[in-house]
């Protein structure tokens, strides 16, 4: 049985599946909030037939409705490329993990405020500042490393555990946003032979194609 100094052994697959349990639970909310939308409509017809159409048809009911759902389709449209992206990242392993340094860290609200509908609207994340490149990681409101035998905590947890000048490994995906988080104190990064990137595939096809007109070049000349 492992002590609860000893660090926990980080591998690929653990990161990929934190990675997996974000968008899945992202997509959750996206269809929730689709059930939500469509309650919303089915509501405002009921009450735009009962006062004979005065809210549809008068300029400022059409002005305001037409601004909430255009927002409202936005923000559904954003979070759903995000998880696309995510899921992408995970299949093409186009994620970087690099280490970073915390130089500050800010309280957020915490999961109690963020579980009722209302709360989302004051619910600010535990967040965690790193030294490059203005880095912060919005730790997400839910238990973190699930997969984990030791470590598994909420963001409060993950927010007390941390302190500035810890060093952590960062995943960071297409958009340059940190996804996941894991603190060296923690957890030990398994060593990795090769990561197939986008980058080094587009070497080896640039290579390849230079190769390819060298040979054409030698056989017309």
């Amino acid at each position: 049985m492992k002590k609860k100094s000893e660090k926990e052994k980080l591998t690929l697959k653990n990161i990929e599946y934190d990675i997996r349990t974000l968008t899945m639970r992202d997509l959750k909310c996206v269809v929730i909030a689709l059930l939500f939308g469509i309650l919303t409509v089915w509501l405002i017809g009921i009450l735009d037939s009962e006062v004979d159409g005065d809210i549809s048809s008068s300029v400022m009911g059409i002005v305001i409705l037409s601004t909430s759902f255009a927002v409202y389709a936005f923000t559904l449209i954003k979070v759903i490329i995000r998880c696309i992206n995510q899921l992408v990242c995970i299949k093409n392993k186009t994620y970087i993990i690099t280490t970073d340094v915390v130089v500050d860290l800010k309280s957020g609200t915490g999961q109690i405020v963020s579980s009722s509908a209302w709360g989302q609207l004051l619910y600010k994340p535990f967040r965690v500042y790193f030294s490059q490149n203005k880095r912060v990681y919005k730790i997400p409101d839910d238990e973190n490393y699930k997969w984990s035998e030791n470590n598994k905590m909420f963001e409060c947890s993950v927010f007390n555990s941390s302190n500035i000048g810890d060093e952590f490994y960062l995943v960071i995906i297409k958009n340059k946003r940190i996804i996941c988080a894991y603190n060296k104190k923690l957890f030990e990064l398994e060593k990795i032979t090769r990561l197939k990137t986008k980058q080094t595939n587009k070497k080896l096809f640039g290579k390849m194609l230079d190769e390819a007109v060298d040979v054409t070049l030698f056989l017309i000349s």
